[in-house]
């Protein structure tokens, strides 16, 4: 091959790596930075009340607060209470 062609070849490969790599970090996970923003509430409430309405089941909504320690690798659950 000639240097023109694997410039191409190559240029075309790095191109698609790139492009490969950017579609799998979308939808990525990330946490919620403000969980009771009522927006995220509603979304919360709402997805209990269609898992109750298709299995049949009393699941309730609750908010759980948990002290995260990264440098142990370990978190805490502080305070689970119903929310309203």
């Amino acid at each position: 091959m000639n240097n023109k062609t694997t410039f191409i070849l190559f240029l075309s490969l790095i191109l698609c790596s790139l492009y490969v790599s950017q579609a799998a970090r979308t939808g990525g996970w990330n946490p919620i930075s403000d969980v009771k923003n009522a927006h995220i509430v509603e979304i919360g409430k709402f997805a209990v009340s269609e898992y109750n309405k298709q299995s049949k089941s009393g699941l309730k909504f609750y908010e759980a607060v948990v002290w995260e320690k990264p440098w142990l690798k370990s978190m805490n659950l502080t305070s689970f209470k119903p929310a309203m």
